[in-house]
């Protein structure tokens, strides 16, 4: 399986937490996570992910590198 390096960033969402987005041009889907720390909307786009790869199983789905980038204030809350 190949790997795909991407780039996902992490950037607060007002007050509702924090929202991920990912540089990849996925043909069917854009990767994506949200939730009310990093660290779940890390997971939170990973299950999506999961969840695509069942979606589309006749596809070929990329292991991902991920180089993360933080908004100025999730950094601080990695």
């Amino acid at each position: 399986m190949k790997t795909q390096k991407v780039t996902i960033t992490i950037t607060k969402n007002g007050t509702e937490g924090y929202v991920c987005t990912c540089d990849y041009p996925f043909e069917h889907f854009d990767l994506g996570g949200s939730g009310p720390t990093v660290e779940e909307a890390k997971n939170d786009c990973f299950t999506f992910y999961d969840e695509m790869k069942k979606e589309y199983p006749n596809e070929n789905f990329p292991n991902l590198e991920v180089s993360w980038v933080f908004g100025f204030p999730s950094f601080f809350n990695h």
